[in-house]
């Protein structure tokens, strides 16, 4: 049975599309990004979606994905609150694994 690409969500159809290339570029500079993100924070209380991260990532050029993405701080507490963050990741040619080389939050 066929289901067609209309019915898909952007995020649903963006996770198929991402499993079928299984480390893709894009994959593995949300993995870079969210790593940074994660050791630059640490200690604190936040969530990332990987998901919009993946399906809002840009390409830069030949090596440069541009990931822009919301943060939540403190998510489920009152005082929660929202952000956007961006972060560029470099695939250097014969390299596996992607150089954070830009990451900002934005108050």
């Amino acid at each position: 049975m066929r289901i067609p690409i209309l019915l898909c969500s952007t995020v649903a159809c963006s996770a198929v599309l991402l499993a079928a290339c299984g480390g893709s570029q894009t994959e593995l500079a949300v993995q870079a990004c969210a790593g940074a993100v994660e050791e630059k924070l640490d200690g604190r209380n936040f969530r990332i979606d990987r998901d919009d991260m993946a399906a809002t990532a840009k390409q830069e050029g030949e090596d440069v994905i541009h990931v822009r993405s919301g943060i939540v701080f403190d998510p489920g507490l009152p005082r929660e609150y929202k952000q956007t963050f961006d972060c560029k990741a470099r695939i250097a040619p014969g390299s596996d694994t992607p150089d954070v080389i830009s990451l900002a939050f934005n108050w």
